[in-house]
């Protein structure tokens, strides 16, 4: 038997956010954290002068893209210099079929929290 697509959203997964699919009585991750103690979010910081300071982009965002957040000082550009701070979006195309379970998205508060998992 085959398994009948529904849709196929984009997952725009910006900052703090991450997405969990379910799928027989498994999850899985959609996207990857953009905070800014992950090492590759930092390898993106460090070419434009910026820094990560007990896990924080340039001591005050926990994360490193955002569409807000522009009032932190040092984040954003300024004239012809690009600030650290990222609102590129991350994409990803995801075919959802009738076997899926559940779609969680949450805020990182929630994936401190919680594990994708239960144990």
């Amino acid at each position: 038997m085959r398994n009948r697509a529904i849709s196929s959203p984009f997952f725009v997964l910006e900052t703090d956010y991450s997405a969990v699919l379910s799928w027989n009585e498994l999850t899985y991750e959609m996207s990857k954290a953009h905070r800014s103690c992950c090492h590759r979010e930092r390898v993106l910081v460090d070419p434009l002068d910026g820094f990560v300071e007990d896990g924080y982009l340039n001591g005050q965002l926990g994360m490193t893209r955002a569409i807000g957040n522009w009032h932190f000082k040092g984040l954003k550009e300024s004239g012809d210099k690009v600030g650290p701070l990222s609102a590129e979006p991350e994409l990803k195309l995801v075919t959802l079929i009738e076997e899926n379970e559940f779609l969680i998205i949450g805020c990182d508060e929630i994936w401190d929290a919680f594990k994708n998992q239960n144990e």
